[in-house]
């Protein structure tokens, strides 16, 4: 429960940190476009993070 919520938590602050760059860097962007973005953002910190727990995970 403790990697789930730690990954969760890294695509979280990977989407908040991509919704700021688009603020800053493009603000004119369509909204399905940064939308399609921060999502992705989200997606693939979590699934990193997650995958890269079960890698290096200890063996007891």
């Amino acid at each position: 429960m403790k990697r789930t919520l730690v990954s969760l938590g890294i695509g979280f602050s990977a989407a908040v940190l991509a919704y700021i760059v688009i603020l800053f860097v493009e603000p004119t962007m369509y909204v399905e476009k940064a939308g399609n973005i921060i999502v992705n953002a989200f997606l693939i910190g979590s699934i990193v993070t997650a995958l890269s727990f079960n890698r290096f995970k200890r063996k007891r």
